[in-house]
């Protein structure tokens, strides 16, 4: 199913997760989905799906990407989601069998603002079948959804070398010492279920929390997407001899020169 995931895209920080506050999450009716990954060709080597709670208390769907939820609920063998990402709403239901798999059972979305009740509803999956293709067309009879095998669960998604080189708060050197409190820096929270970064500007004055959307090496440097569910900054930090990183923009420009704040 064509899913909106929040990764690599070149979507400035803005918090999804501060305008309003998270859904309520019962963690323990739902451990039998948050305790796997789920992998649909069963090899859980590739790519698989997974639901998590991050530690400000919002839900995510998570697969190559990250999906931000306005409901995570497990009951009666049903887990239910929804997603409010862009115009409109997606609701997904998945059916856990009694053999351990998970499958898609049914998905429906509105493409209006649920603030204004919603627009035109659109099945995509009934009972299990997929009755909407992603080209839009009717499928009858429609194909089954994969029954999703259980796997290990899944860590952080940032890889360890890349949280090993940025994890942590780096701030400016000055005349006051490193990372002074009216100094410009950035913390990474990369080892939490979805990734954050926290920014501060010229004296010391808070620019807010953003996720951390990828992270890739380009060349020497460290390729940075930052953002939220609409904008997204791009930024290079460059490891030096000194063990400091110089954060520069896509354009090679503003540059600042960070070290790891003790």
């Amino acid at each position: 199913m064509k899913r909106l995931m929040l990764a690599a895209l070149a979507l400035a920080p803005a918090a999804f997760a501060q305008e309003t506050p998270p859904p309520a999450v019962d963690q323990s009716a739902l451990q039998p989905v948050l305790s796997h990954a789920w992998s649909a060709d069963g090899s859980c080597t590739g790519d698989v799906v997974d639901w998590v709670v991050d530690k400000d208390g919002w839900p995510y769907s998570r697969a190559m990407g990250f999906t931000p939820l306005v409901k995570l609920e497990f009951r009666d063998g049903m887990l239910t989601t929804a997603d409010e990402v862009g115009i409109g709403r997606t609701d997904s239901v998945y059916r856990l069998g009694s053999d351990g798999t998970l499958r898609l059972w049914s998905e429906s979305s509105t493409d209006g603002d649920p603030a204004d009740g919603g627009g035109k509803l659109t099945q995509r999956v009934k009972d299990g079948h997929i009755v909407i293709d992603d080209a839009g067309k009717p499928a009858s009879p429609g194909e089954e959804t994969p029954a999703m095998k259980p796997c290990a669960p899944r860590t952080a998604m940032i890889a360890a070398d890349a949280t090993a080189a940025l994890n942590g708060t780096w701030g400016i050197k000055t005349d006051k010492g490193i990372c002074p409190a009216d100094g410009q820096g950035v913390t990474f929270d990369l080892d939490r279920p979805i990734p954050h970064s926290t920014r501060k500007g010229e004296g010391g004055e808070s620019m807010g929390d953003a996720w951390v959307l990828s992270i890739e090496k380009q060349g020497e440097a460290w390729k940075v997407t930052e953002g939220s569910s609409f904008d997204a900054a791009i930024y290079l930090f460059t490891p030096g001899a000194d063990s400091t990183l110089t954060q520069s923009t896509e354009y090679d420009d503003n540059k600042l020169v960070l070290a790891r704040c003790p």
